[in-house]
């Protein structure tokens, strides 16, 4: 059986995952943003564009407290992946992070106003499953998922880095190409 999360102790983990990923995204010159590779083919503005769909289906969950969402919740993960990268793909980067500022905003204002018991209990959201506990969605589409992109991220930015003192040695590299 699942433990239940206190709704301190999961509110302190989607802040501090997001504020991580956030200072990560904010070592990435503006020039990198849209550089593919960072993520498979995906550019840092385009993973930053995937995190705000799941953000938004989550602040859609806490607004209508029911389970149901995008039908691409259906798909098999790369199938859905790949069918919010063609949705999000031509936001500009301007409007990527605009966006992604006012979703955090409004899913921490719809978290704190959560009541605890309904991070634990599916039947707070009708339609979700009795033995799933909506904490663990919820984590899954923030905290976790920061936490995933976040080492994605810091491995880029270590390659990017790796890349810059090799050429600062004289060295020719490849490392971080796209």
């Amino acid at each position: 059986m699942v433990e239940p999360i206190t709704k301190s102790e999961f509110l302190a983990q989607v802040s501090r995952s997001r504020a991580h990923w956030d200072e990560l995204v904010g070592q990435v010159a503006p020039e990198e943003m849209q550089l593919a590779g960072f993520c498979g083919e995906w550019s840092v503005k385009e993973v930053m564009a995937h995190i705000l769909w799941h953000e938004r289906e989550m602040i859609a969950l806490l607004e209508t407290r029911s389970f149901g969402g995008s039908p691409y919740w259906e798909l098999p993960t790369d199938e859905r992946n790949e069918r919010i990268h063609q949705e999000m793909r031509t936001l500009e980067l301007t409007a990527v992070r605009a966006q992604a500022s006012q979703a955090f905003e409004a899913l921490l204002e719809l978290l704190h106003g959560l009541p605890e018991v309904s991070l634990n209990d599916a039947a707070a959201f009708p339609g979700m499953p009795e033995e799933w506990r909506p904490w663990e969605v919820l984590a899954s589409n923030t905290y976790e998922h920061y936490a995933d992109h976040s080492r994605q991220a810091e491995a880029w930015i270590a390659r990017r880095q790796e890349g810059d003192s090799m050429s600062d040695s004289g060295t020719q590299s490849t490392a971080g190409a796209p």
